[in-house]
């Protein structure tokens, strides 16, 4: 009961951890994608930008200017800006792929201008949507910023890895040889002729299953315990067979010793004998092998917690008012 109990709770947590292994960015974790928690107190985004544009601009060094288009500067640092946001395969290369981008800046610039001197930047629709990015913006940077010093040691991935061993188990594996026939009478008969060794089991397969791999002598490869597999496919782990036998062939077949022969299990297809081939013992992953996949998920983990505790201050000390009765008219 105890070592489900600890499965139970590494399934909860080993999904995580997969993520945990593929995130890269703070702007990728799962509460940057929500904009609506963005919302807080305080000045609106076009208030915010209005402070910005009463400020004085900043004095660009004249080396550092590539381009100048109706008295706008563009920098080198814009132009390393652009770059980094290319993938790799787009980023230029050669002299000519330089001039092209910054081609695609003038560009780009010549429109924008074009479109504050048709006022598009007054249309109500297009300030609502530069008010959302902004603070789309500022909710992703403020939570990078907060996330930056959440950090794991390596005793704590130790100690989780000690207490979670179970989900970094590598289950037991048999290979299989199976023979299936349709009529239970064909089955007794060839389990005769196998215990007489007259034939051998792969021999039989090829002259009369009706089994998948046949023509391989019945060998359909590695197999685990479909609870074990069930485990693998809910901690993000690839299972390490392919091949699922139902409950009453999965207990023969586990219960055989290498080299062993079943009785006959009536299944799906009919009726079945298996051969053991080779048996690989469970064992538990090193932890030299798991460990950034450990420390990436308790990285993960201590995030999403400093994050709730973050959050949970601020909602604390805010002035909150939730209209339920106006939800149902949304």
């Amino acid at each position: 009961m105890r070592s489900c109990a600890i499965r139970l709770r590494f399934r909860r947590i080993a999904g995580l951890l997969a993520l945990g292994a593929a995130l890269t960015g703070c702007d990728r974790l799962p509460w940057a994608k929500s904009q609506a928690a963005a919302a807080s107190a305080g000045p609106s985004a076009a208030a915010s930008r209005a402070v910005r544009q009463a400020m004085p601009a900043r004095p660009v060094d004249p080396a550092k200017v590539i381009a100048e288009v109706n008295g706008r500067l563009i920098t080198v640092e814009e132009f390393h800006r652009r770059v980094r946001g290319l993938a790799e395969e787009y980023r230029p290369k050669s002299l000519e792929d330089k001039k092209r981008l910054l081609e695609e800046l003038i560009g780009v610039e010549l429109i924008v201008q074009d479109a504050k001197a048709r006022g598009l930047g007054q249309d109500p629709e297009v300030v609502q949507r530069l008010d959302d990015l902004e603070q789309v913006l500022l909710y992703q940077e403020a939570v990078q910023r907060e996330m930056a010093g959440v950090a794991v040691t390596d005793a704590e991935a130790e100690k989780f890895y000690k207490d979670y061993q179970v989900g970094f188990k590598e289950p037991e594996r048999v290979r299989l040889k199976q023979l299936v026939v349709k009529t239970e009478a064909d089955a007794k008969a060839i389990l005769v002729t196998l215990l007489q060794g007259t034939s051998t089991f792969e021999q039989i397969v090829r002259e009369r299953s009706v089994g998948p791999a046949a023509a391989q002598g019945g060998d359909v490869g590695y197999v685990i315990r479909a609870a074990d597999k069930a485990i693998a496919e809910q901690s993000g782990q690839a299972a390490p067979a392919t091949t699922s036998l139902f409950p009453q062939l999965e207990q023969a077949a586990f219960a055989l010793e290498v080299g062993g022969i079943s009785g006959i299990i009536k299944g799906p297809e009919g009726y079945y004998i298996v051969k053991l081939v080779e048996r690989k013992e469970g064992s538990v992953r090193p932890l030299t092998e798991v460990w950034q996949q450990v420390r990436d998920g308790l990285l993960l983990l201590k995030q999403q917690q400093h994050f709730q505790e973050k959050l949970g201050g601020l909602r604390g000390k805010a002035r909150v008012t939730v209209y339920e009765d106006k939800l149902g008219q949304l």
